[in-house]
């Protein structure tokens, strides 16, 4: 992989002829203690910079990169602002690297169910609903809905979830009012 060094050394000549400078600007930060899967903590950081280009008269094209890094000491922040940087670089002088394309790989993310708890909330919830037929009608919309019984529901739709229950109990509050 190309370091941010050989970036920098690749972006600099150019720049400093055409009197260019670079100016970063930290447009959005996040940061976390994370614990590693050796049960060690690290620092997790997510930026958000951007990159004005600005040239000997003034002119200026700010390139805005997302960069994230994890550190065990105090570094993370100053790594994901090497990332960034190399990332606005690369992207926007369309520096070439030489390498394989990153989208010639695929990932399979593993897709959790939902916790126990959880599942313990969405039983609670269709329990509250007193009428059986009520219960059952729920249930099944829940399933044309998300294709899945609760107890198979993934992780990442839970909060979908939560806006579908909210959404039944106000079509049946309607309901009673104007029944």
């Amino acid at each position: 992989h190309r370091t941010i060094d050989d970036t920098m050394n690749a972006a600099h000549r150019a720049l400093i002829a055409h009197g260019v400078i670079v100016l970063p600007k930290v447009l959005n930060k996040t940061s976390e203690r994370v614990t590693t899967k050796g049960g060690g903590t690290a620092q997790r950081v997510e930026l958000t910079v951007g990159y004005s280009f600005v040239g000997p008269t003034g002119d200026c094209v700010t390139a805005t990169v997302v960069s994230e890094s994890i550190d065990y000491g105090d570094k993370a922040t100053s790594k994901a602002m090497s990332m960034a940087l190399k990332v606005a670089l690369l992207q926007s002088l369309m520096i070439p690297t030489d390498e394989l394309d990153p989208d010639s790989e695929t990932y399979e993310l593993d897709d959790p169910s939902i916790s126990e708890e959880e599942l313990k909330q969405i039983n609670n919830w269709f329990a509250h609903l007193e009428d059986a037929e009520q219960r059952k009608h729920a249930k099944q919309q829940f399933i044309d809905k998300f294709g899945c019984p609760p107890i198979e529901l993934k992780a990442n739709r839970i909060s979908d979830f939560y806006d579908w229950a909210g959404a039944y109990m106000a079509e049946l509050s309607v309901e009673e009012v104007s029944g």
